[in-house]
């Protein structure tokens, strides 16, 4: 088994608990733009949402597909929502992570500028060797292969086995495991754990979920020689 050394992790519901506020702010803008964009009623915005999240992975690959929308435009109107507001800083994560030598790198659905504010606002601007989002993948999503492979070659990972994803959803950690990542679902349980490798209710605990695959690549290691 190959070393780790690359970790790839999510950011939204991930690097900060699902209960915070965030995405209840982010969905209403979404809601907002599909009704002021494409003059559709509520319902209809919803249940737009919920077909595009099912066939494309999210709502922005959906309006790209179906409306030639600008993605840009999309990005920066839903993701106006009080970030500071919502996040604080989380200084154990910031230790606990900083404390892994692995490379660390964001890889989000977002947009780079609201990966940067979730960041600051967290007190994690430092941990990370950057930040690989949506406009990086040429707007290519999570669980778009495509978007997988970008990310490996963006963050100079020679080999998917020497990586791990964390990220909320396992319908994002199917596609990393097909690769050969290491997977880690973050948060409540999912029926369907296709995928899923390890699973944490928290992000706090991925670096003993990483500790425990080095000593067991080590022992793997000592064993064929």
């Amino acid at each position: 088994m190959p070393a780790l050394k690359t970790l790839f992790i999510d950011l939204d519901d991930t690097l900060y608990p699902s209960n915070s506020g965030v995405w209840p702010a982010i969905s209403e803008r979404i809601d907002l733009y599909l009704i002021n964009r494409l003059a559709i009623g509520p319902q209809k915005a919803q249940d737009l949402r919920r077909r595009y999240r099912r066939s494309f992975g999210t709502t922005l690959a959906g309006l790209m597909a179906d409306h030639e929308i600008d993605p840009a435009d999309y990005l920066q109107f839903v993701h106006d929502v009080p970030i500071e507001r919502y996040v604080k800083a989380d200084p154990a994560l910031a230790y606990g992570l900083a404390g892994l030598p692995h490379a660390k790198w964001v890889f989000t659905n977002a947009s780079r500028r609201h990966a940067q504010r979730v960041l600051a606002a967290l007190g994690l601007a430092g941990t990370f060797q950057g930040v690989i989002a949506i406009e990086d993948l040429d707007y290519r999503n999570k669980p778009d292969l495509v978007a997988y492979r970008r990310a490996l070659k963006l963050a100079g990972a020679v080999s998917a086995a020497g990586c791990l994803l964390a990220d909320d959803r396992w319908q994002n950690l199917k596609p990393a495991r097909q690769l050969g990542m290491h997977t880690v679902l973050v948060g409540h349980r999912s029926p369907d754990q296709e995928g899923v490798d390890h699973w944490i209710d928290q992000i706090g605990l991925l670096p003993s979920v990483v500790q425990d695959l080095t000593r067991l690549n080590g022992r793997s290691h000592a064993r064929r020689t």
